[in-house]
């Protein structure tokens, strides 16, 4: 091999390592994220999960999903759902 092929051969192996290294890394945060949602989720069994989402008109809403009872319950605004909380452990 000539010295340009040699060359060309090392920025090769240089891009395919960086870009394997890249995949692992995205892999391995991947992977975190899931196993931190199942421990999460499986130490916090009745703590409701609370999500923000938008309709499609852009208007925000509150969904809370109650582990205990496996309804899904939705708001319209914050001050709802800290009402919601509130009446389900203090009442």
């Amino acid at each position: 091999m000539n010295n340009q092929e040699n060359n060309f051969v090392s920025l090769e192996s240089t891009i395919f390592s960086q870009d394997s290294e890249q995949k692992m890394s995205k892999l391995v945060l991947k992977l975190s994220q899931a196993l931190k949602f199942f421990f999460e989720s499986m130490l916090k069994v009745d703590e409701p999960k609370i999500y923000r989402s938008r309709d499609k008109s852009g208007s925000s809403f509150w969904t809370v999903y109650d582990q205990v009872t496996g309804r899904r319950v939705f708001f319209d605004s914050e001050a709802e759902v800290r009402g919601w909380l509130d009446r389900r452990y203090y009442s």
